[in-house]
């Protein structure tokens, strides 16, 4: 099953992790979930780019982003998630503090079983293509009254 809207297979259970922590949390999902010895390349790619992961970056709705594409998002739109539109400020604002954004062991799994894709998409000429698919027109999406207030009292 895909989705419509974004046209990437939908959540499974070894994709998304469940987290018994509030969603407010910037706490990392359990690694006992993921199979870090054997990640499957569908497991890694980004919704956003459709590349492997670059710093991969869980939000608090369960769902995985490169670093760099959750930071043009957070620049073009609000603080909501680009899948489920969840917002995520108040916890982004802390884990970025905190230096916890990056998914650490994550990251080192994607670098060593995918070292061939991630240099071939680092390549200048990948990086130029990369640029111009990126290069869309986006408007802001401007909160409703009262959204923020909502967030920041959750």
């Amino acid at each position: 099953m895909s989705s419509k809207l974004l046209n990437f297979p939908a959540a499974t259970a070894t994709r998304f992790v469940s987290n018994s922590s509030t969603s407010g949390s910037s706490r990392i999902p359990p690694s006992v979930a993921w199979n870090y010895d054997n990640l499957r390349l569908a497991e890694v790619l980004c919704p956003v780019c459709q590349s492997v992961l670059v710093e991969p970056v869980f939000l608090p709705c369960k769902h995985l982003f490169c670093r760099d594409c959750l930071s043009g998002t957070i620049e073009k739109n609000s603080l909501c998630c680009p899948c489920c539109r969840k917002r995520f400020g108040t916890w982004y604002r802390h884990a970025s503090r905190g230096n916890t954004l990056v998914h650490e062991r994550l990251w080192e799994a994607i670098q060593s079983q995918f070292r061939e894709l991630l240099e071939d998409e680092s390549s200048p000429r990948a990086t130029k293509a990369s640029t111009a698919s990126h290069a869309t027109t986006t408007f802001p999406k401007l909160n409703s009254p009262g959204s923020l207030r909502k967030e920041y009292n959750e």
